[in-house]
């Protein structure tokens, strides 16, 4: 192929077209405003992140005696998924009541339906927000 002129190369990342949009731009340049004027005033930055695990989750090597295939044998992506959701900050740490855990099936459409934008904002709202006022 390399011969009649085409080169091996990767596909073109649309992530960069779309970040620097005139309105994504301007999005991320007055969060970093905010940010920096939250950080002056000495407020309380609060943090969300969320983990994914299946469960049949595990590690591409294992330990062997050389004598047996003792690799697990489990399909990877096969059933159930669990999600967990926390919040926290630098300064306070893991909030103590505000942690979401939501075990699904194993059918897909179980987490579109439950785990969506939906249910998070209700568990921001109830059960970190609420939390938090003095």
């Amino acid at each position: 192929m390399q011969d009649i002129g085409y080169s091996f190369s990767g596909r073109p990342n649309h992530y960069e077209e779309a970040r620097e949009k005139r309105s994504v731009r301007k999005q991320r340049n007055k969060f970093i405003d905010t940010v920096c004027k939250y950080r002056e005033a000495e407020r309380t930055m609060y943090y969300t992140d969320e983990v994914w695990l299946n469960k049949s989750i595990s590690t591409y090597h294992s330990y062997n005696d050389g004598r047996t295939d003792a690799s697990l044998k489990v399909p990877s992506g096969k059933g159930a998924r669990c999600i967990v959701a926390h919040i926290g900050s630098s300064k306070d740490g893991p909030v103590d009541v505000a942690s979401s855990v939501f075990i699904g099936s194993k059918k897909s459409y179980d987490y579109r339906t439950k785990a969506n934008s939906t249910s998070w904002l209700h568990w921001l709202e109830d059960s970190v927000l609420e939390p938090l006022q003095p």
